[in-house]
């Protein structure tokens, strides 16, 4: 959220890196390809669409994807199921009864996924919130509300315009995140969204290859684990400060 494939992966092309670059596009023959997509104004249904109508047919594809890219990979590989089954179902559409715009994009989507054939063979998911995360949960005031004391409390960054902005922009964050139709992007990653739903059917299960890494932050001596009593109180256990 808010990065990009550089964000990501730009480490790729940092000095000491090139041996592994070069195994790695030599391995995929140089079809190596990042995928930029907007994190809060679309949901990941809509960055899937985008992404396979940009695909060509047949595509076969080996992902990795960073944080919330993740969601848009379990989306894709809904079309690698068992042959003769649909992408997505009556079920699906279920979980989605009350959300016309997202129930119209996962119509799209399972059009788009079976006219392109499209196979992810093996996907890994770093740091992804498949099952949401707290932060975007409806305890997102909470959070917000400290880091904006927190930045309040240094002298140099309050009295410069970025404070009031951020100000203005987190408070908007709390007062419309759970509004999808103005932070669609946000309000996916909700633990009870139905993309989240969606993409937890444990009666689904897709032909390709998962691994999946995930992290825990721990501090350094007793003033770092000290530091992180708040954010492990409010994840309520391990997490990365971004996803549990």
């Amino acid at each position: 959220t808010f990065s990009s494939t550089e964000g990501s992966f730009g480490d790729l092309w940092d000095d000491g890196h090139d041996a592994d670059r070069e195994v790695l596009f030599r391995a995929y023959a140089n079809h190596v390809y990042g995928f930029e997509h907007p994190t809060l104004t679309e949901d990941p249904l809509a960055n899937a669409c985008a992404l396979a109508d940009a695909l060509p047919t047949g595509a076969r594809l080996h992902v990795v994807s960073h944080s919330r890219g993740g969601l848009i990979g379990e989306l894709l590989c809904r079309g690698f199921l068992p042959a003769g089954k649909e992408p997505f179902t009556k079920e699906d559409r279920v979980l989605l009864d009350e959300w016309d715009d997202q129930k119209v994009r996962m119509e799209k989507l399972n059009q788009l996924l079976r006219k392109k054939n499209i196979h992810v063979e093996r996907f890994v998911r770093v740091a992804c919130p498949a099952r949401g995360t707290t932060l975007a949960s409806e305890r997102i005031d909470r959070w917000l509300s400290v880091v904006v004391n927190l930045l309040g409390k240094i002298p140099a960054f309050k009295a410069s315009g970025v404070y009031d902005v951020l100000t203005e922009f987190l408070l908007a964050v709390v007062k419309e995140h759970t509004d999808p139709k103005t932070f669609p992007g946000l309000a996916a990653m909700m633990p009870d969204a139905p993309c989240v739903a969606l993409l937890n059917r444990s009666d689904v299960t897709t032909e390709g290859d998962l691994r999946v890494i995930a992290g825990d932050i721990e501090g350094a001596g007793l003033w770092g684990r000290l530091k992180l009593l708040f954010t492990d109180w409010f994840y309520g256990g391990e997490h990365d400060l971004v996803v549990n």
